[in-house]
């Protein structure tokens, strides 16, 4: 049982690391911002998800980019994940 609950708590991190890593792709995409903008300008990425979170429905295009990069990297993370897993049987097998 221990197991189980450290494995969904690992995924409930991993996921919501890449969530979050779905919003900065679209902050990049569509606002054009990188990492730095959240060094130097920090007050603009906070406005820009604060409008999108209070105000869902004027920004719908948020919601499904975020959820559509998202759903992208959670495929890409998934399939380089079992693919390591298969590697590793693999190297066991010889």
């Amino acid at each position: 049982m221990a197991h189980r609950v450290n494995v969904a708590t690992g995924w409930m991190f991993g996921l919501g690391a890449i969530a979050l890593s779905g919003v900065g792709v679209y902050l990049g995409r569509v606002h054009r911002l990188n990492s730095w903008d959240a060094l130097l300008d920090p007050a603009r990425p906070v406005v820009l998800i604060g409008e999108r979170v209070l105000e869902p429905l004027t920004y719908p295009a948020f919601y499904a980019a975020s959820v559509a990069y998202t759903c992208g990297l959670a495929v890409v993370y998934v399939l380089v994940r079992r693919l390591s897993v298969l590697r590793v049987d693999e190297a066991l097998l010889d």
